[in-house]
């Protein structure tokens, strides 16, 4: 996946240039050309020391290792209760309450563990996650996204009212899916959303799940409000239509559940 997203292996280059590289990417701003690159963001993060421990790191590692996220190995006799507050809104989807919620069910522990760590650093600004991530310690919440990934997956609850697109702006929305569009710098949504293995894994999973949420997100990140620290889907989003952000929106809810 790496290779076909264009992304380099880093595993085993000298010490020097990993780190002269992740200097370069703090001290730049993001290039003007259209085209996204998170390390910038991602280097600008980093405290110095931080930078060359990585540095360090990856010079003496095997060039063919493949990078996997570490698992989630926290303590899981926590980890039901506070589920419980998570439950109320996204176990059913949020039915009875008609908020646009997500099937949490269909995410993997990487995945959920870093969300609910950008949720606890604000950097995804949502009220109510903030205050339900705020709490409890990064030793808790590493626990709850253990607890979570290995619940068993659930189809997503239709909310009432959800109106889908046509069918051809869902065959439209097929086509950014799985294609993009070269034109507008739209890279392909399966191209990261669905093979969700190594360092992918961390990327949240639209198989199956709720088209509200999905639609909800697309339009969040349409607006210049939008803070997602280290994500191009606000650049993505922008660049769509209203009616192609509904339409896939309703694509990848009509997909088959990924297997965790």
């Amino acid at each position: 996946m790496a290779a076909a997203l264009g992304i380099p292996r880093i595993a085993g280059l000298t010490e020097a240039f990993v780190l002269r590289r992740l200097n370069d990417y703090a001290a730049t701003e993001q290039p003007t050309n259209g085209r996204r690159n998170p390390m910038h963001q991602i280097a600008a993060c980093l405290l110095p020391a931080d930078r060359g421990a990585v540095a360090a790191y990856l010079s003496r590692q095997p060039p063919d290792m493949p990078l996997d996220p570490a698992p989630a190995l926290a303590p899981l006799h926590t980890a039901p209760t506070p589920y419980q507050a998570c439950a109320a809104c996204q176990a059913n989807a949020a039915t009875d309450f008609g908020l646009p919620a997500p099937n949490l069910s269909l995410q993997g522990t990487p995945c959920l563990t870093c969300q609910l760590a950008l949720f606890r650093s604000d950097k995804r600004r949502y009220s109510a996650m903030q205050a339900q991530t705020h709490g409890p310690s990064s030793v808790d919440l590493r626990s709850l996204a253990r607890y979570i990934g290995a619940l068993p997956t659930v189809p997503s609850n239709a909310h009432g009212g959800w109106e889908p697109s046509s069918a051809e702006a869902i065959s439209a929305a097929t086509t950014l899916a799985t294609q993009g569009d070269p034109n507008r710098n739209i890279a392909a949504c399966a191209s990261c959303h669905v093979d969700t293995s190594g360092m992918i894994a961390l990327i949240t999973r639209l198989n199956g799940q709720v088209p509200r949420y999905l639609h909800s997100q697309l339009e969040y990140f349409s607006q210049n409000s939008a803070r997602e620290v280290l994500s191009p889907i606000p650049h993505i989003a922008v660049a769509l239509t209203g009616t192609e952000r509904r339409a896939l929106a309703d694509y990848f809810a009509g997909q088959p559940i990924l297997p965790k």
